[in-house]
């Protein structure tokens, strides 16, 4: 089947990076835009998208918490659409500081964890660090209005890098 592309970020402007909102209580280590994975021991993002100049990264801080999130503009979820984005971290100390992906559900009023990557990292025997894919079936908010959330919680976790954030939406079959 084919998929109709309806949404796309990349981070690979500041332009273009500004459209999302960035919040957080660690003014020292919050989202910011880098040429490579923030996991120095991973490849770049260039290998899967040999045009992407930068990745949404986030570095751990040893001895301050964080709470940091990055938050997309607000859009209308077609139907049968997924979300399609990477992620690059190590899965070794996922368990201090890790990474979620959240559906804020504007029109139902509602936030729904998506993935918490911890967990992930577990079930998955993830020990990394690589560029991960990962799909995420939307069809619970088809036709209402949505922002995805990348959070970032914890005190001497792990760097974590997420590139090529995608909503598609699939040819229906007749």
């Amino acid at each position: 089947e084919s998929a109709k592309e309806y949404y796309s970020m990349g981070w690979d402007t500041m332009e273009e990076a500004n459209t999302w909102s960035y919040h957080g209580i660690n003014a020292k280590y919050t989202w910011t835009l880098t040429e490579g994975a923030a996991n120095r021991a991973a490849d770049p993002f260039t290998i899967i998208d040999a045009n992407s100049k930068y990745s949404l990264s986030i570095y751990y801080d040893n001895y301050d918490n964080q709470k940091e999130r990055a938050v997309s503009p607000e859009i209308t979820v077609l139907p049968n659409s997924s979300a399609e984005f990477y992620v690059c971290c190590s899965g070794v100390w996922l368990y201090h500081g890790h990474w979620n992906m959240l559906v804020n559900d504007i029109t139902a009023g509602t936030q729904d964890l998506i993935i918490n990557g911890f967990l992930w990292a577990q079930e998955n025997a993830y020990t990394g660090p690589s560029w991960e894919k990962f799909i995420v079936d939307l069809s619970k908010y088809a036709g209402h209005t949505c922002t995805f959330e990348f959070d970032y919680e914890g005190c001497g976790g792990e760097d974590v890098s997420i590139d090529n954030f995608k909503l598609k939406q699939q040819a229906q079959s007749e």
